[in-house]
């Protein structure tokens, strides 16, 4: 699965010019693991501690054309702990992770903000502007219940604070790029992004399922079981503080908001009716993306990862890279169902159809 991964993304044509990972790049925060990922994301070939293994072939990212942010899995110790006699991988407050891919912030630095320009857009001026989270649990030993110490995630209204205050910095005209290093930019020619690692809003498919759950909850329950189930454990993995930050992400002037941790793909808009004010001007909608695994072939989806092209500050395109299996072999195509042309000043009818509706802020 590296090796197709790896040769997907090498073979994109053209070639990326910034690769975005939405957080889990080890299993279980080791050092070992860390070791692999860095390698994999920055090298060629690769072959990890042992000389003697057949060298594998790394995306070959370079500083500068990557942007990393922390999952639960990363924060992990690496060496999992028994408590109350079972063993539990918890999350745990260390800078491992921004030390081996050598980010720019370290906790409690996060949120924070670049920016970066492309080299091949017809308009050279325009520029991404990258809120980065890190959604983990912030001290993960004040959360009383051991089970939402694994996968639950938390944005607190400090940070809500924060990312205000750096929206409005940046609309003054001057940002860092990803080497740390001052750019000036023209803030009415720019594309702003929140990334985050736990999800902030659900699908359209999932809310509809768990409204039926909640009208008729037997009825769920004996006829799809591990459904309900799942639905159960998906609460252990949630996002504290998710509302809150959507609707901070409004009042920042977020147009595109980017995350992982559900291991499936789905995007869905968030409306407001009245529109919101941001340093950038009125905010109508936020478009959201679940990026899944993409190193995993699942049964129920068809993993992979989304590729962005944006072509002006008005529309971009995005396609869907599916890993698909026949027999021992994988493969991946593009989705063509799930790829689009999309305009920044409106949503399609599809999206107003299952768009979530933001509350009015309080």
């Amino acid at each position: 699965m590296l090796m197709r991964l790896s040769q997907a993304i090498d073979g994109l044509n053209p070639a990326f010019e910034l690769l975005a990972v939405t957080g889990d790049l080890t299993g279980d925060g080791s050092r070992e693991s860390f070791d692999s990922a860095s390698q994999y994301i920055q090298e060629g070939p690769i072959k990890g501690r042992n000389t003697k293994r057949s060298p594998l072939w790394g995306i070959n990212a370079k500083r500068g054309s990557f942007v990393l942010w922390p999952g639960n899995h990363d924060r992990y110790s690496g060496n999992h702990g028994h408590h109350i006699g079972v063993r539990l991988p918890l999350q745990r407050l260390d800078g491992r992770f921004e030390e081996y891919f050598e980010l720019p912030k370290k906790q409690p630095d996060y949120p924070y903000v670049v920016g970066f320009k492309s080299q091949r857009t017809n308009d050279a001026e325009l520029t991404l502007l990258l809120f980065v989270f890190d959604s983990g649990l912030i001290d993960p030993r004040m959360e009383a219940s051991l089970y939402r110490r694994i996968a639950y995630g938390q944005i607190t209204d400090g940070e809500i604070t924060k990312l205000n205050k750096l929206s409005q910095t940046v609309s003054e005209g001057n940002v860092d790029d990803l080497f740390g290093t001052a750019m000036h930019i023209t803030p009415d020619n720019t594309i702003r992004i929140a990334l985050l690692h736990h999800h902030p809003v659900t699908s359209f498919e999932i809310e509809k399922k768990e409204e039926e759950q909640r009208r008729h909850p037997f009825k769920s329950f004996f006829a799809e079981p591990r459904k309900v189930v799942a639905s159960m454990s998906y609460e252990l993995t949630n996002l504290q503080g998710a509302e809150r930050f959507v609707k901070g992400c409004f009042e920042a002037g977020i147009q595109i908001i980017l995350f992982g941790h559900d291991h499936t793909e789905f995007r869905r808009a968030v409306f407001a009716k009245k529109g919101v004010k941001s340093p950038f001007g009125i905010t109508t909608h936020i478009r959201t993306f679940c990026c899944p695994s993409a190193l995993q072939i699942s049964k129920e989806c068809k993993n992979g990862f989304y590729v962005f092209d944006f072509i002006d500050k008005n529309e971009f395109n995005v396609d869907y890279c599916a890993f698909t299996r026949e027999g021992s072999q994988a493969s991946i195509s593009i989705e063509r169902e799930k790829s689009d042309k999309l305009q920044f000043s409106t949503l399609t009818k599809e999206e107003r159809e299952q768009a979530l509706i933001l509350r009015e802020l309080v």
